[in-house]
């Protein structure tokens, strides 16, 4: 149980985070497509969502203290992950895509 309330807990934080963000930018986003910053997150936040899985699996042997840590523990590879997919599809020598706020 504890395993589906961190999933649905990070995209119900995502989806939050990008509704206050297009609503706070919507004339300058409206010509153009999905500002950088909410697909990575997006991205983030499916990643955070897949970590419920092991620590549904470890939960069935511990309790929800490790499960919570574990689950923590997985969320920066989680954004090195996305970090390092989002450099490399932009070219092997392109900078990072910039993020706007």
């Amino acid at each position: 149980m504890c395993a589906l309330a961190l999933a649905v807990i990070s995209g119900g934080a995502y989806g939050l985070y990008a509704g206050v963000t297009a609503l706070a930018r919507a004339r300058r986003h409206a010509g153009w497509d999905l500002p950088a910053t909410l697909v990575t997150r997006g991205k983030e936040a499916a990643g955070a969502a897949l970590c419920a899985l092991p620590t549904a699996a470890v939960g069935l042997f511990t309790g929800v203290p490790v499960m919570l840590v574990l689950w923590l523990g997985l969320l920066p590879l989680v954004r090195w992950i996305v970090q390092r997919q989002q450099q490399r599809s932009t070219g092997r020598h392109a900078r990072p895509p910039v993020h706007t706020v």
